[in-house]
């Protein structure tokens, strides 16, 4: 494996890490400024980083916890482009609106730095949301 694609290893398994602590900033970090982001009970998709950023705080003002897993890491043979996939869950716990699912995010190598272009995410009847306390 090259640089890059240890880098989006690294990179890929480390965006989870924003979602545990709810650090709206760091998770925008990760998109690229044309990025598209399309999530499930949202009309619309997200633009750029100020959509994410947008998205993002409006989440968390309205859910306490976002856990999200990075399950696999695929990179390009030509180290620019590649794809992540995960599990995400709406909260820690089972109960009233409570609904988890799957991602996939392709990254793209620009300027010496892993970003996200395209996030798509949906809910998925066979993800249940995470025991309390685990973030992936």
């Amino acid at each position: 494996m090259s640089e890059s694609s240890d880098s989006l290893h690294a990179v890929a398994h480390a965006f989870p890490q924003a979602f545990a602590i709810k650090d709206v900033e760091q998770i925008v970090s990760f998109f690229a400024d044309d990025s598209i982001s399309m999530y499930p009970g949202y009309p619309l998709p997200a633009y750029g980083k100020e959509g994410s950023r947008t998205t993002w705080t409006n989440y968390f003002n309205n859910y306490a916890t976002h856990p999200v897993t990075t399950d696999s890491v695929v990179v390009a043979d030509s180290n620019d482009v590649g794809y992540s996939t995960g599990r995400w869950a709406s909260a820690e716990q089972e109960g009233e609106g409570v609904f988890a699912g799957r991602y996939t995010a392709v990254w793209r190598h620009r300027d010496g730095k892993w970003e996200i272009v395209i996030i798509a995410a949906h809910v998925h009847q066979d993800i249940r949301p995470f025991p309390s306390g685990t973030h992936g």
